[in-house]
Parts: C-alpha cells; structure tokens; sequence
C-alpha cells in the first residue's frame, strides 16, 4: 500500500484505483473505488443521488 501523500503533507485531490479485500491482494475485477481527500474536492461535486442501496455480505 502506499501513502496519499504529495511532496510537503499536501493531499491528492481524488485518489482512485481497484478494489480488494485488505489485508488481502487479491483485486476484485471489474471493481474500482474511488476517494475525495480535500475540502475543494468534495465542494465542485454536485449533491449525491441516491439510486439504490443494498446490503453487502463478505465471506473472509
């Protein structure tokens, strides 16, 4: 795993990339997560819509 970090403590904007099962490495396909880090990130995105919500299982 490595850090979020840029040069001198500040923080990406949006990080993105796949999605596993930490601790495991295993990448889940067709899977991506994506993370807002910044105040200004979060502040140019429009209000959220919700479409549908579920609840995941996992099976460790």
């Amino acid at each position: 795993m490595g850090s979020h970090l840029l040069h001198g403590n500040k923080n990406y904007d949006v990080v993105f990339g796949p999605v596993t099962l930490w601790p495991q490495k295993f990448v889940i396909k067709d899977a991506d997560q994506i993370s807002f880090h910044t105040k200004a990130a979060l502040e140019i995105l429009p209000a959220p819509v919700l479409h549908s919500q579920g609840t995941p299982t996992y099976t460790l």
